[in-house]
């Protein structure tokens, strides 16, 4: 049985985001983890954005935030884990769209 290829990206630029992150949080999130949530932190970011050209970096960082706060929040009870997500997912909605506008 063969693998499947791995899911196509929204901006190919985001594949050495996920290797730096996959790098950094090695042992403690799987790639496919990590590689979901910087997919999901850019197409997040995306849906506001009025320009999309420098969505990566953004993007990226946003991951390594989430990631560093699933770390933070393991072997916490899940309440307080659900708490904290819905916390950021809170967040992340209320990002202004880059640029501001003038």
């Amino acid at each position: 049985m063969t693998a499947s290829p791995p899911p196509l990206l929204p901006d190919e630029r985001l594949a050495s985001g996920i290797a730096r992150l996959a790098l950094r949080c090695r042992g403690r999130f799987a790639a496919e983890a990590i590689q979901g949530l910087v997919t999901d932190s850019y197409e997040r970011l995306a849906e506001h954005a009025r320009v999309r050209t420098h969505l990566v970096v953004p993007a990226e960082h946003l991951a390594a935030e989430r990631l560093d706060a699933l770390a933070h929040i393991e072997g916490a009870p899940i309440a307080d884990v659900r708490g904290i997500r819905d916390e950021i997912d809170a967040h992340i909605t209320e990002l202004p769209a880059f640029p501001p506008s003038t």
